[in-house]
């Protein structure tokens, strides 16, 4: 009986070695440094905005705005399409924002813009107003990420995701969060 009691200590001591472990590992990871906020502008009533020109029947403007918490430096957003979206956009200043289209290497059908962006100091904001048509059926998941340096050297990424358009199958609550099917009976992403 003494031979188990051991054994259940010793056992009992590395598991709790283990959680204490986690929990230091977990405490040193690196803080939230950026943040990347997409809001649709119409969702906020904003009407001000000019209408696009005739060309142009845009779906939803959208209001991208990057916050950093520390300095960074190096810094480059990445905005990933279904390549059945099409977008425009200006920077806070009004310039129109062109840059080259990159194929996603890992994800056919998706398109990788890239946008290099100046350093930006603690506490700054930085806003793009980006137009985005939803494709003619269904829908599609656009991804904006930042990457950026921070002043030690490490790198920090984050990104925020929005869907464009209506899904082709219907979104479903489970958990507390909004899950759409894997898999539809139609071509194309859901």
């Amino acid at each position: 009986m003494a031979g188990i009691r051991g054994r259940g200590r010793r056992l009992a001591a590395a598991v709790w070695g283990a959680i204490a472990l986690g929990g230091f590992v977990y405490a040193t990871e690196p803080v939230e440094a950026v943040r990347v906020v997409p809001v649709w502008l119409d969702d906020l009533g904003a009407g001000g905005l000019d209408p696009p020109a005739a060309t142009w029947v845009f779906e939803r403007p959208l209001r991208l705005t990057i916050s950093p918490l520390v300095d960074l430096s190096a810094a480059e957003l990445s905005i990933v399409l279904d390549d059945r979206v099409v977008w425009r956009g200006t920077d806070g200043e009004g310039a129109t924002i062109v840059v080259p289209p990159e194929l996603d290497p890992g994800r056919p059908g998706r398109t990788i813009y890239r946008i290099p962006i100046e350093p930006l100091a603690a506490g700054s904001a930085r806003t793009w107003i980006l137009h985005l048509r939803a494709p003619p059926e269904g829908g599609s998941v656009a991804v904006f990420a930042i990457e950026a340096t921070l002043p030690d050297g490490r790198t920090v990424r984050d990104a925020a995701s929005l869907v464009v358009g209506a899904p082709r199958a219907a979104p479903h609550r489970r958990f507390g969060a909004i899950e759409f099917p894997a898999a539809t009976s139609g071509p194309g992403p859901p």
